[in-house]
């Protein structure tokens, strides 16, 4: 009940700034004060808290059903979720405000971001059973080489942004040298990264099934035999 209100509240707020509508919902609660900052529409939050709420939502309700289709459904959408709270953080972390808010349009709190990035681990880490998460946490060479590579994926290039835009902007490159540098670092970095991966799974021993048991087993035309002659017959 709680995540088919929360899918709603989303989708009527998005539906607001979509349509440019005020439902008269959006201060119940809480009034804002007028002249207070980024209040185009007081006491509404933006329309990519609003997406991820209905997409959390729905993501709840898929697991709510059960079947392996939509338990892989609500890991995608929470894959979704993740991703929109990711770019908003590393807007606050780079200082790009055009990732987390618009002009005249309620953006997200980094707190509300990293909530919602906490929900989204949550979510997928509440079947690991089926679905893309199955392949993550599998025991197999598979799931070793999925999990290294993901988080270094994720976590990588953001570090080497945020490093190339600490050197651009203290005056070490300008744009063209920090790019090239930026390049060449994920290259290097992910070139290394999938080759420590590939000894590690070429030094383990790879399983093999045991053999199956051959029958020895005979249909009754075939377990009588002729009688063997005696020395004495010959």
């Amino acid at each position: 009940m709680l995540a088919v209100f929360a899918g709603v509240l989303g989708a009527v707020t998005l539906a607001e700034h979509v349509f440019d509508w005020n439902l008269g919902i959006d201060e119940l609660l809480f009034v804002e004060g007028a002249g207070a900052g980024a209040t185009a529409s007081p006491g509404r939050f933006g329309p990519n808290g609003a997406t991820s709420l209905m997409l959390a939502s729905l993501a709840l309700l898929s697991l709510m059903h059960g079947t392996k289709s939509a338990v892989a459904r609500a890991q995608v959408l929470a894959c979704c979720v993740a991703g929109m709270a990711l770019i908003a953080i590393t807007g606050y972390w780079y200082g790009a405000r055009e990732l987390y808010a618009l002009a005249r349009i309620p953006g997200i709190a980094l707190p509300t971001a990293f909530t919602f990035l906490t929900l989204s681990a949550g979510l997928l880490a509440a079947r690991t059973d089926a679905g893309p998460m199955a392949t993550v946490v599998a025991p197999g060479p598979g799931g070793q080489m999925a999990r290294q590579l993901l988080t270094a994926a994720v976590a990588l290039p953001l570090l080497v942004g945020y490093v190339r835009l600490v050197g651009q902007r203290t005056g070490l490159y300008d744009t063209e040298l920090g790019t090239a540098f930026f390049a060449i670092a994920l290259v290097a970095t992910f070139v290394t990264l999938i080759w420590r991966t590939a000894r590690e799974l070429r030094r383990r021993p790879i399983a093999c099934a045991p053999p199956k048991p051959v029958s020895t087993c005979t249909s009754p035309s075939q377990s009588t035999s002729a009688p063997s002659s005696a020395p004495w017959d010959s």
